[in-house]
C-alpha cells in the first residue's frame, strides 16, 4: 500500500509540473 502512494504521489507531481509548464508556456 506504501509503494501505491508513493507512485500516485509521484505520478500526480510529474502531471502538476507538465502542467505547469503547459500553462507558463502559453503566458
Amino acid at each position: 500500500l506504501g509503494k501505491l502512494i508513493a507512485a500516485a504521489t509521484a505520478v500526480f507531481a510529474i502531471l502538476l509540473f507538465i502542467g505547469f509548464s503547459v500553462i507558463v508556456s502559453v503566458n
